[in-house]
């Protein structure tokens, strides 16, 4: 039986992550290009410099040149013109006459004329020429060119100078028959034709096109979709036999279908990914990322089908890579989506999305899937689904339970029932959730001190002495030496849990009461609270106290 840990596949790809990193690298290239594998090839046609590309690009083979061509003058199924006249301008400049007169003679350059100039056959015996001056004849005088008045004359010397390199090269036999054929088609069937081809190379060499790469990233759109496709998956593994006393070493994954498995979902989501205005790092960055993201996606794919099914089986063991990745992606998704729709109830009903709190929207980029990719240095491995699953439901939770209080919040803000003036230490647009819970935390806790119950009548705040009292009954007697405030913590975990039944969030009070304790530590634990002045209280974070004395008469209703 396999016994390969997640921490050895970890490692693996780790080590796959640095070489692709390494490899990105072409400053230090000493592989011969000629020899690259063809995800090598699409690395340097995305993110490679100028110099890089003037030095590297003459020593591809053909096949890798047309490879290049595709990714770099093609976006999804159309062609790119204006990229077309850049890398012409590079063949010029790096000098190579042969490169220059090899893609003077691919269909794409003619599609790039084609674009530019009306072309048509033209007469010199029986000459009909146009009452204008913007065009030109071919080299032999057998078509026209018409270009547009506004057309730069630098472009057009290019442009005629290309030409007559192309009729050098073709001859004027073929080259007469060739642009004769084609003025006889229009611009975009000869675009499609030119595209069919290139599909047809690209996948013979194993790459992923656009259209290839939405429907390997596609998503199951629902939770049922999900579940039903991971039983699928589930009753897949159970009906095979495995090879006993098979191992396999992380070593030797770059033989094995989930490497491969790896550089094809890489390629699927990095060419989704990948934007034209990006820099050259961004770039780089961009496909690193990725790559982290497939790693997350299969782990948790593989995660979420073991809990389902109550089964655990070794990682290598696994037979398809591509319903773990997308069952481990569609999850994530799914999560991000659910949160976006609440983001929106709280734009759409003018609840602050601040008013959620630093602590907690810095958990929620954990199902941001960009941040997700950067932060996961052995591609996803520290990430567990049972982990995330427990944050998620939970942030679930706090999410809708801070929009009905940040609603009811901003309508006694509105209503003047609770105003800046009444306390010492906030305005009330700065109060979060953060405020609130540690407020009604602190409030459940003052009847279990004093037997006072006037916190029931209070609007939103905390007396300094009610304060007082807390701090005395819940934190440690300060030593001699010591000036900072430290929790009970058996004490206080009691008022988490009191707190948690009477808003019935027991379900999740392994969450609830993590977040507590963030709360608390960040704004209170070692605060040097013995030695405050009354003016330093204007400045005390997380408890929100009262300006006025505590009275009978001055008790807000």
């Amino acid at each position: 039986m396999n016994t390969t840990s997640l921490s050895q596949v970890g490692d693996a790809l780790h080590e796959i992550q640095e070489r692709f990193a390494r490899e990105l690298d072409f400053t230090q290239e000493k592989n011969e290009p000629s020899q690259w594998p063809v995800w090598k090839v699409a690395a340097f046609a995305i993110t490679a410099g100028a110099e890089e590309r003037a030095n590297l690009f003459p020593l591809l083979n053909k096949t890798q040149r047309k490879f290049y061509f595709h990714l770099t003058l093609w976006k999804k199924d159309e062609i790119l013109l204006d990229q077309i006249e850049n890398h012409l301008k590079f063949l010029q400049e790096i000098g190579s006459s042969h490169l220059l007169d090899e893609f003077l003679t691919s269909e794409d350059f003619m599609l790039y004329l084609k674009s530019k100039y009306s072309i048509s056959s033209f007469d010199l015996e029986d000459p009909n020429y146009p009452d204008h001056d913007e065009y030109f004849l071919s080299p032999d005088n057998s078509f026209i060119f018409v270009f547009e008045i506004d057309h730069r004359e630098v472009d057009l010397a290019f442009d005629k100078k290309l030409l007559e390199n192309y009729y050098g090269k073709m001859g004027l036999n073929n080259a007469y028959e060739f642009i004769l054929q084609m003025i006889g088609e229009s611009f975009l069937s000869i675009q499609e034709e030119i595209y069919q081809r290139k599909i047809s190379l690209d996948h013979e060499l194993g790459w992923v096109n656009y259209f290839d790469a939405l429907e390997v990233i596609s998503l199951y759109k629902n939770e049922i979709e999900l579940q039903q496709k991971a039983s699928k998956v589930v009753k897949d593994i159970s009906s095979i036999e495995f090879e006993k006393n098979h191992k396999l070493s992380p070593q030797d994954l770059s033989t094995q279908y989930f490497y491969k498995t790896l550089i094809y979902f890489w390629v699927a989501k990095g060419m989704l990914n990948l934007q034209s205005t990006q820099t050259e790092e961004e770039q780089k960055e961009q496909l690193l990322s990725s790559l982290s993201l497939v790693g997350i996606g299969i782990k948790l794919g593989k995660e979420y089908v073991e809990k389902l099914g109550n089964i655990s089986i070794p990682f290598f063991q696994y037979q398809n890579y591509f319903e773990l990745f997308k069952i481990g992606y569609s999850w994530i998704k799914l999560c991000e989506k659910e949160i976006h729709s609440i983001q929106i109830l709280f734009r759409e009903n003018k609840v602050d999305w601040n008013f959620l709190g630093q602590i907690f929207t810095e958990q929620l980029e954990l199902f941001d899937e960009d941040l997700l990719a950067k932060s996961a240095k052995d591609i996803g491995l520290s990430f567990e689904y049972k982990a995330l699953q427990s944050k998620y439901l939970w942030s679930k939770d706090f999410l809708k339970l801070s929009f009905e209080i940040g609603k009811q919040f901003r309508l006694l803000i509105n209503e003047f029932k609770i105003r800046s003036e009444l306390y010492e230490n906030y305005d009330v647009t700065e109060i979060t959730m953060e405020e609130f819970f540690i407020n009604s935390l602190i409030r459940s806790s003052i009847t279990t001190v004093s037997g006072d119950d006037t916190s029931k009548v209070l609007s939103f705040g905390i007396w300094k002495e009610d304060f007082d009292k807390f701090v005395t009954h819940y934190c440690l007697p300060l030593n001699n030496d010591q000036t900072t405030l430290r929790f009970d913590r058996d004490k206080i975990s009691k008022i988490f849990e009191n707190y948690l039944k009477q808003l019935n969030l027991q379900h999740n009070q392994a969450e609830w009461t993590q977040y507590f304790w963030k709360i608390f530590d960040y704004y209170l634990t070692d605060l040097e609270y013995a030695h405050l002045q009354d003016e330093d209280f204007a400045h005390l974070g997380g408890v929100v106290l009262f300006k006025i004395k505590k009275t009978i008469e001055d008790t807000p209703q």
